[in-house]
């Protein structure tokens, strides 16, 4: 590492930098990595101001795998397995507890506490980040969360539920006050109580020491949006915020004003027409992506899945076809979507953990520019995305949307793009050569092919 600024060092072993810079400012600085073959130079920045998560959230989800069986153990153990796979190496530095790790009420704040399967949320999170990884958590605004755990609000000052609560035998487990979704619905506590406790929460997770707060409710509303992101911030820690679910367009410019990346859809599916009804919502939402602020479209289904709203005991493959994983990764790396995958690292396949270790993939997601692809053609059976780069250059996806095999063409004016493209194939990380007017691919059902091109 060269032109280190004065305050943080690098562990040569891992190459995690720590520290502290006291003053805001864009610090440059140089990554050398050099072996017998040879050496490789490139520039690093790190940016010290009021905006946070400058690029795309990249990392692992609970939710889709876990569900109601989280544990600390199955969290060390994705640690641990981002680490082996070398995930971590690509980027990949987020692992997020999602709903069911909430307790009752306590500790020095009067904040959630977790359950019997957290047993110490500190020394959790100082595991992930001596390991280069970053701890997010969950919560709701609500008295109760969807799976039925307290939320950050309630109906006294205390914050006791137990007057509310199902009986103990209609509880899947103890802490699971308000039994399994949709009960709390049925119950109507998903709503914002009358005592406010987000702030003594706040304060918790930052002794503990995470660095993403989820907060999930519906319908997303500015007005809750700010004061979450201000107790956020009184904590005195840096933590990112991330809003569930089902944004309002109408409400874009407040949302983004207050909060990292917020969900523009419901929950996902391992489907591709809940691929296809997702992306149709996140198209409109173009001109509000920007570094620090981003349209999150849900998480990433691949590799081996559980099933939601659960104690998951068995998991199952995606049902999405390999093309159609292709085709997803694509679309949100296009997007500038969070990358947040929910599946079994310790069962990760050579298929899934290629996919998501392609850094040519990976670079266009994580662009500093953090511009939205814009749709350039759109048919029934063709869709062509564009993407300006930091770097002058473009990232184009062409995505096959009919039910067969197809030609794809790309017209280079159609398109806004010069008539003569050097093209390379970034899912292949393949130089194709200079191409005049036009280029054209055969693509499989629901497949796609994302380029880099340039003068």
């Amino acid at each position: 590492m060269e032109q280190l600024p004065s305050g943080l060092t690098v562990d040569a072993q891992s190459g995690v930098i720590t520290g502290l810079l006291e003053e805001p400012g864009a610090f440059c600085m140089e990554f050398v990595v050099s072996n017998p073959l040879g050496e490789d130079r490139r520039p690093f920045t790190v940016t010290v101001g009021e905006e946070i998560g400058l690029t795309p959230v990249m990392g692992w989800n609970s939710w889709y795998i876990w569900s109601e069986s989280v544990s600390q153990e199955k969290i060390i153990r994705t640690a641990e397995a981002f680490v082996q796979s070398g995930l971590v190496d690509h980027g990949w530095n987020y692992i997020n507890i999602d709903d069911c790790w909430q307790g009752l009420r306590g500790g020095s704040h009067n904040a959630i506490q977790s359950n019997d399967r957290f047993p110490d949320m500190k020394a959790m999170c100082d595991q992930l980040h001596a390991m280069g990884i970053k701890a997010g958590l969950y919560s709701t605004p609500w008295v109760g969360s969807y799976a039925g755990f307290i939320g950050s609000s309630a109906l006294n000052a205390e914050g006791d539920c137990s007057d509310i609560a199902v009986a103990p035998e209609e509880r899947p487990q103890p802490d699971q006050i308000f039994g399994r979704s949709p009960n709390v619905i049925e119950l109507g506590y998903n709503r914002i109580g009358t005592h406010w406790l987000a702030d003594r929460d706040a304060r918790q997770w930052a002794d503990w020491g995470f660095d993403l707060i989820k907060f999930d409710w519906n319908p997303i509303d500015p007005a809750t949006t700010r004061r979450i992101y201000q107790d956020l911030k009184d904590s005195g820690r840096d933590m990112v915020l991330s809003l569930s679910n089902n944004a309002s367009l109408d409400d874009a410019a407040q949302l983004s004003a207050a909060s990292e990346y917020w969900r523009i859809s419901g929950d996902i599916e391992d489907n591709w027409g809940s691929i296809n009804r997702i992306i149709r919502k996140l198209i409109p939402w173009r001109e509000w992506a920007g570094p620090g602020h981003f349209n999150d479209a849900d998480m990433l289904q691949l590799g081996q899945l559980g099933v939601p709203n659960t104690y998951v005991k068995q998991t199952r493959p995606t049902e999405l076809t390999p093309e159609e994983q292709y085709s997803q990764v694509s679309y949100w790396s296009l997007f500038s979507a969070p990358l947040i995958i929910s599946c079994d690292l310790e069962q990760l396949d050579p298929f899934t953990l290629n996919l998501l270790c392609n850094d040519e993939i990976i670079e266009i997601n994580q662009d500093p520019l953090g511009v939205q692809a814009e749709v350039v053609l759109s048919r029934p059976s063709t869709r062509v995305l564009v993407k300006p780069l930091f770097d002058g250059s473009k990232a184009v996806g062409l995505f096959n949307r009919s039910n067969r095999e197809r030609d794809v063409k790309l017209v280079f004016g159609k398109a806004g793009l010069p008539a003569r493209l050097n093209v390379r194939d970034s899912w292949r990380q393949k130089d194709l050569g200079q191409f005049d007017e036009s280029i054209t691919v055969r693509l499989g059902a629901h497949d796609c092919a994302v380029f880099r091109v340039t003068e």
